[in-house]
């Protein structure tokens, strides 16, 4: 993958005009002096040195490029990883939110019954003012059958007070206001 990658970073332009100037030098090799063909070759040597720092440059960044591409990739990665964790605990925490709110509300709400049963009075003193409350219904039942049986023992009495009274006046033949003084110390001497 390197050797793809270097033909398109490289400049194929110096290493084109490198390998025509070699093509040159050993062409005209044999018309040359030894001193000039030195002096070529060594001029040669100097820009084949000046290509390769340029090649061992661009190898280094090429190099350093691809690391800084894999630590980019294992970021990313390790991103993904954390924003997928980060998105669960989002999720998470959401549920959990949802049952504290649910949780809260319950608790809100036993408070609330709590303190209406606690405005009421517990069990037992319930039942003691309920059985209370009988007795006195029961005594006030009694009292009430007591005096319709007392107001119906006077009305008897009266009803016979008065059948009395005619038989007497017929009897008698009494004056009506003799029959209204017997009956005045008749009914005062019943009640009092």
């Amino acid at each position: 993958s390197t050797q793809s990658t270097w033909g398109t970073i490289v400049n194929e332009a110096p290493l084109n005009a490198l390998a025509n100037k070699w093509f040159a030098f050993t062409k005209d090799l044999d018309r040359r002096s030894q001193d000039d063909a030195e002096a070529k070759y060594e001029e040669f040597l100097g820009e084949l040195e000046f290509f390769e720092f340029a090649v061992t440059q661009t190898h280094a960044r090429v190099s350093s490029a691809m690391n800084d591409a894999e630590a980019f990739k294992k970021l990313e990665k390790d991103l993904e990883r954390r924003t997928e964790e980060s998105g669960n605990k989002i999720a998470e925490l959401k549920q959990s939110l949802v049952k504290e709110r649910h949780l809260r509300k319950c608790r809100e709400e036993y408070d609330s019954i709590a303190d209406s049963v606690l405005v009421h009075n517990d069990r037992k003193t319930l039942t003691m003012e309920i059985a209370r409350l009988q007795e006195e219904i029961a005594a006030e039942h009694q009292e009430k059958t007591r005096q319709d049986k007392l107001l119906e023992l006077r009305n008897k009495q009266f009803k016979l007070l008065l059948t009395s009274i005619e038989d007497l006046e017929e009897e008698l033949s009494v004056t009506p206001y003799f029959l209204f003084r017997f009956l005045c110390v008749f009914w005062l001497y019943q009640y009092f």
